[in-house]
């Protein structure tokens, strides 16, 4: 354990270093900052010097620790070689930059917190040790039984004696690589013992946030209370609650259906009004309000999910997937979503602000080199590489087999003359890959799906404003009320200066698309003119 001292410290240097700037650099460079180095690294070293120490006696005393017979010399250099490692490793836990320079300060927490951040660690590192001394005895044990000859065993004067032995080389080979085999287990797996500590813990914290209402976690049906729980909790300012959860889930709905997440099929069995409309941006952008005029008459059909059912009812069918249900979607994206929700409804929400009185939020994203959206040559080609074994298009789709069902199906009733080709890429026209470009792109890694994810806090912020806004205030006037003074999504275009026609195109397309929150930030720059050394411009500048 005490090696781990000296390892820790050198990977903790070695890092700093790498991720310090150059004036951090420099200012290692001092005399005093040199000395100072000097001084930690001979102390972070003593837990190695006292280990060999340790093994110098053990060999030279012909003795172990649990013989009757051992001198008392090697418990008191076990004794020190402990207190040593002790103390590297409360520095290390305790004060982890009390060597370095801190940048910031660390983040507050109460004693109650940090209680139980200690006693979450003492537990884990605790059991961790347990378990890895039955794994040192495990691999003495079969050295032992190998008869294999041991680094530091053999005394100076027996080690010429040995080392040109026939099997001593062999051994040697044996030893290192059980060793090894050991200590990188060691190391590595307290990852292992991390991750099942922060589940337990997670599992612990999820039933305290429940109030130890374990039998209601386990036998209710949480997606079916959406609607109850979602006009207490959410729309808390709403006069027509009975109504305005209805139009809102269709709003969601109408969204899923135009990501292609569900077919027209599931979509009418989640929606309260299963009317048909064609779904492009245009219809998706509509605001409540038109739908609740339009909708007045209409009689709208509680969905079959928000009808309760029994926990044995929802293992087979949506856990387990045994029996199938049609009105539970397929799609898990979507069934995270409707879980995830569920379960955050059923937690203690604080009371959401009443627009127009939002507090503005501003959402970053930075951008550099990545791709704005794909194109058909990415896509699709009519001659493969040879390290390409399918067109990414054919990978795309069947991945997302009933997706691209979807988004085919949708198409073809927005648009009468869309290719009706399935996976034959070369029939599609060039305004048919235009749609399957951004189809793609939203399921790749690209701005766009970033920011089409994003910008649903416009709507979604719109949506809180038509169902429970405070209109009667001067802020709320219909004049005056813009989301994009609440919420703004700034992309932090480093290279806008230095696009090419396609990224311009594809940056246009988003500015167009998207509603006026999104907003876009860049550095200009142009070359040096005449009198940049009259105006102090460096050379390589």
């Amino acid at each position: 354990v005490g090696l781990l001292v000296p390892l820790h410290a050198a990977c903790w240097k070695l890092s700093a270093w790498f991720t310090a700037g150059s004036a951090v650099r420099r200012s290692g460079r001092r005399a005093y900052a040199v000395c100072k180095s000097a001084v930690l690294g001979i102390l972070y070293s003593l837990p190695l010097a006292t280990y060999i120490l340790v093994r110098y006696v053990d060999v030279a005393s012909g003795t172990v620790l649990h013989h009757s017979s051992a001198d008392v010399t090697i418990y008191v250099v076990v004794a020190v070689h402990l207190f040593v490692s002790t103390v590297g490793a409360l520095v290390i836990l305790c004060a982890p930059t009390i060597t370095d320079r801190s940048l910031w300060q660390l983040t507050p927490a109460s004693c109650r917190t940090t209680a139980l951040r200690w006693l979450f660690w003492v537990l884990l590192l605790a059991l961790k040790a347990s378990l890895s001394f039955s794994g040192v005895s495990a691999l003495n044990r079969a050295m032992d039984e190998l008869m294999i000859c041991r680094l530091g065993q053999q005394s100076i004067k027996q080690l010429p004696i040995y080392a040109f032995g026939p099997h001593w080389d062999k051994d040697m080979i044996k030893w290192l690589l059980l060793i090894s085999t050991g200590f990188l287990q060691y190391i590595t797996d307290t990852q292992f013992w991390f991750s099942l500590g922060c589940s337990i813990l997670g599992i612990v914290v999820t039933f305290h946030q429940r109030r130890w209402h374990l039998w209601s976690f386990f036998q209710e049906d949480s997606v079916a209370k959406i609607p109850e729980r979602f006009s207490v909790k959410v729309l808390h300012y709403s006069k027509t609650t009975q109504t305005a959860f209805p139009i809102l889930w269709d709003k969601v709905v109408e969204h899923m259906r135009y990501e292609d997440k569900i077919d027209d099929y599931m979509a009418a069995h989640l929606s309260y009004n299963a009317s048909r409309r064609e779904l492009d941006w245009t219809a998706v952008q509509q605001p409540l309000a038109q739908s609740m005029d339009s909708r007045q008459h209409v009689r709208l059909t509680r969905p079959q999910i928000f009808t309760p059912s029994s926990s044995g009812d929802r293992i087979l069918t949506r856990s387990l997937g045994l029996i199938p249900d049609q009105n539970w979607p397929q799609n898990t994206d979507v069934q995270w979503r409707l879980l995830a929700l569920a379960r955050g409804l059923a937690l203690d929400l604080p009371r959401p602000f009443r627009a127009p009185y939002i507090p503005g939020v501003t959402v970053l994203i930075p951008h550099y080199g990545e791709a704005i959206l794909v194109q058909k040559r990415d896509l699709y080609k009519d001659r493969l590489n040879d390290d390409e074994v399918v067109p990414l298009m054919s990978w795309i789709e069947y991945r997302y087999a009933e997706e691209f069902k979807a988004f085919t199906s949708r198409m073809s009733h927005l648009n009468p003359s869309w290719t009706r080709a399935g996976a034959k890429w070369s029939d599609y026209s060039p305004e048919d890959w235009n749609k399957l470009s951004l189809w793609a792109s939203m399921r790749g890694q690209t701005l766009w799906r970033t920011v089409a994810g994003m910008i649903l806090y416009h709507e979604a912020l719109e949506c809180h404003f038509q169902l429970q806004g405070d209109k009667a205030c001067s802020m709320g006037r219909s004049d005056v009320w813009k989301v994009s003074e609440i919420l703004t999504c700034m992309i932090s275009m480093q290279m806008y200066a230095f696009f090419d026609a396609v990224q311009l195109k594809h940056t246009n397309l988003m500015l167009e698309k998207f509603p006026r929150s999104l907003q876009i930030a860049f550095i200009d720059c142009e070359e040096k003119g005449e009198g940049a050394k009259e105006d102090g411009v460096h050379d390589r500048q």
